[in-house]
């Protein structure tokens, strides 16, 4: 076995334009040529995204990175899954996403028409669905990268027979000996770099509910993500992070006409997150996102860009943020000259839980047409003395009416 190597994100993304190409098959050997290509001339000198702390950061961690094997799956690990559930969320089918692989058991995949295309020979439809996306990876180097050092190319593809169906996907799973040894020989605990790129497709006319966790302490994710949310289908993602090493997700949601898209982000860990949406004709968008920052800084960064007309967007970002730690938000809502009746609200209310820390929040509108209602706000706040002194007058101590109010403030 080989042994893993001791880098940095910063420094695979000056090898990889170097590096010989590792060709599996069709698909993943066209993903590594275009993304050499587009590493080598990649620019982000003066990209805001890229100017903080959080990115800079996670960017230069040092990671235990090794090319992975593709495994296969044996069970989810059901006890500690499933202890991270509402007692109301019972997901129809669960999906494991390591290391640029998706993987399910059998049994669910079938019975409730969840396909996982694998064939990434030139002609079959991983390829075809690749090769026709790989447009919405170039734009972030966290995407880049981790298509560059993707381990197989796969789609999920979702057609539930009775119309919807409830998912929970997940990076916590049980796997084979052989993946066992592979990825946890880590004496030093070291982290680990699980990066992929996946695509997922819900179909016209279905509805989607999923439920994203991450959740292992020594890793750090660096993942490129496509949803495709089809003609008049539903998408409901509720994303978490929890316990991780970091989070580095170039998000990217494809929205096409009468569709509808609610993405729900709790972040409780370190994570640098871009999400971006191209929506069409008569759509409607949701994103709601809740930060508490304790221990960390973080970043999201979000793209609306409307390019039909009566689409309706909705972006609502909240955080509560402690001791020195830094919360970085940037909005951008782009709407062309041909989406006419665009209805698009933004909304970022920061809440500094202690006197050292700080929000940076940048809102953009990029308007090209006039017959749009289109506004953005911004707020940063305090933890006002009366609120404290009438928590502490019920009895609570200072530190849990703080972190009551700041529960409170970062509410979806």
């Amino acid at each position: 076995m080989d042994t893993p190597n001791i880098t940095s994100l910063a420094e695979l993304w000056e090898q990889q334009a170097y590096q010989p190409i590792s060709s599996i098959d069709n698909t993943r050997e066209f993903v590594q040529n275009e993304s050499v290509k587009n590493i080598s001339g990649f620019d982000s000198s003066n990209a805001d995204i890229y100017n903080n702390s959080i990115f800079k950061n996670l960017w230069n961690k040092k990671v235990l990175w090794k090319e992975q094997e593709i495994v296969e799956y044996n069970d989810p690990q059901q006890g500690e899954l499933f202890s991270l559930l509402d007692d109301a969320y019972l997901p129809d089918m669960t999906v494991v996403f390591r290391n640029g692989t998706l993987l399910s058991d059998s049994i669910t995949r079938y019975s409730r028409n969840l396909y996982i295309w694998k064939n990434g020979f030139k002609g079959g439809k991983t390829h075809t669905a690749y090769t026709s996306l790989f447009e919405y990876v170039t734009n972030s180097m966290p995407g880049l990268l981790a298509s560059k050092l993707s381990s197989s190319a796969q789609v999920l593809n979702i057609d539930p027979d009775g119309g919807s169906c409830k998912m929970l996907m997940t990076n916590d799973a049980f796997f084979s000996n052989k993946a066992s040894q592979q990825e946890f020989q880590n004496k030093n605990n070291d982290t680990i770099l699980d990066s992929g790129i996946y695509i997922v497709r819900i179909c016209r006319g279905k509805n989607a509910y999923i439920k994203e966790i991450h959740h292992e302490q020594q890793k750090l994710f660096c993942n490129q993500w496509i949803y495709i949310v089809d003609y008049g289908s539903t998408l409901t993602l509720d994303r978490k992070v929890l316990s991780t090493s970091g989070v580095m997700d170039n998000i990217h949601i494809i929205q096409y006409p009468n569709s509808k898209l609610i993405i729900n982000t709790y972040d409780h860990g370190t994570q640098w997150r871009n999400i971006s949406v191209t929506a069409y004709q008569d759509t409607k968008t949701i994103i709601n996102g809740s930060t508490l920052l304790k221990t960390s800084d973080s970043g999201n960064f979000v793209d609306v860009h409307h390019r039909g007309p009566n689409g309706d967007s909705d972006i609502k970002y909240k955080s509560a943020i402690y001791e020195k730690n830094t919360g970085n938000f940037i909005g951008q809502i782009s709407v062309d000259k041909k989406a006419e009746g665009t209805k698009s609200f933004m909304t970022n209310k920061n809440l500094l839980v202690d006197p050292l820390a700080k929000a940076v929040s940048r809102p953009i509108l990029r308007i090209n047409t006039k017959e749009i209602e289109c506004s953005h706000g911004c707020t940063t706040s305090k933890i006002r003395d009366e609120d404290l002194y009438y928590l502490e007058t019920l009895g609570m101590d200072k530190g849990s009416a703080k972190s009551l109010i700041a529960s409170g403030h970062i509410q979806i």
